[in-house]
């Protein structure tokens, strides 16, 4: 399928992609909503992480690809970037387009963020950095320092402006395969080394390349995090009037932290979120268009359930993982 399109006049490959989870696909389709409604033209690329169908998105919204596991070529990011959140990462190898904007679930579009953004002009481009980076941040964050660094070869982290990774601009192929596995096998065999799994793997591979003049790295407005703005502020600027919303800045609004879902209504602002939910429904022709509310709380019990179920087994396998690995080692004590 043709995934050019016209910008500024020219015609490039470029598109979206999405990594959704099982647990998370009731926020993308709001998602997809808000793109539909500032993006229309942009085709997008679903990396889909679990079973369950798209079927009606694939036929209203502009979806030119779905990435399933067993789509992936490369055995190793089949195998280790399913089921672990760290999908994002097929996509500098693996993605249908050569330059792709790419989205997290849990957020929504919030005008057109490309207006002001030259795509061409970096080879990564990541949000501007709202906190300042000193080594406990890093820490609690990013990566362990010191473990690190045990495994892997040392870069200035000072130097580096760190990014929440829901949202970046990339063309693909930018790092080499190696690199990233090797990261990948040191998180895997050591999962407190990285907090936030493949933020901090992300980080690290494109601060390393940039430090090493290999990446051309630019910084530019792309989200707002909810947890970092007050609530008084996000109600002033993202308002909905006349069942339209009301663009100050262009910016992509994500829930970096507790999601936007009716039964987190009153600890976290949900409005835009809970908007494009019901655009959806208008899009997909649903019979719930008319109970959405209804609807939603029916969507966010579910999602609740698989995510206690998935966390329960996914600790029962690592417990399992830990057992293995320390009777690895002890074997090689006794033969060493």
């Amino acid at each position: 399928m043709d995934t050019s399109f016209t910008l500024e006049n020219k015609v490039i490959d470029f598109g979206i992609i999405i990594t959704c989870y099982k647990g998370d696909y009731f926020l993308t389709k709001g998602l997809l909503a808000s793109i539909k409604y500032f993006l229309p033209n942009i085709p997008i690329c679903i990396i889909q992480d679990g079973d369950f169908s798209l079927d009606k998105e694939l036929y209203v919204y502009n979806i030119s690809h779905i990435v399933k596991k067993a789509d992936v070529k490369n055995d190793f990011l089949r195998e280790k970037c399913f089921g672990s959140r760290c999908s994002n990462l097929i996509a500098f190898f693996e993605a249908p387009f050569e330059r792709f904007l790419y989205l997290d679930s849990d957020l929504v579009l919030w005008g057109n963020i490309l207006d002001n953004i030259d795509i061409n002009e970096a080879e990564f481009i990541h949000n501007e950095p709202h906190e300042k980076y000193s080594e406990r941040i890093v820490k609690e964050q990013y990566f362990d320092i010191n473990e690190l660094f045990k495994h892997t070869e040392y870069f200035n982290w000072k130097e580096c402006h760190f990014f929440n990774s829901g949202v970046f601009i990339a063309k693909k192929n930018i790092f080499n395969f190696d690199e990233l596995k090797e990261l990948i096998d040191i998180w895997d065999f050591n999962r407190n080394i990285f907090p936030t799994d493949p933020q901090s793997i992300l980080n690290i591979i494109v601060f390393r390349n940039m430090l090493k003049d290999n990446l051309k790295v630019s910084e530019k407005h792309l989200q707002t995090v909810v947890p970092v703005i007050e609530n008084k502020d996000l109600i002033i600027n993202f308002k909905i009037i006349d069942n339209q919303p009301q663009i100050i800045t262009n910016t992509i609004i994500h829930w970096a932290g507790p999601k936007p879902n009716l039964l987190n209504s009153r600890k976290v602002f949900n409005i835009p979120m809970t908007y494009f939910r019901k655009q959806n429904l208008i899009n997909v022709d649903s019979f719930w268009k008319n109970y959405p509310i209804i609807y939603f709380y029916f969507e966010e019990y579910l999602a609740l359930i698989y995510r206690y179920h998935s966390k329960l087994t996914f600790n029962r396998i690592n417990k399992k993982l830990r057992k293995y690995r320390w009777l690895q080692f002890s074997r090689l004590l006794r033969e060493y």
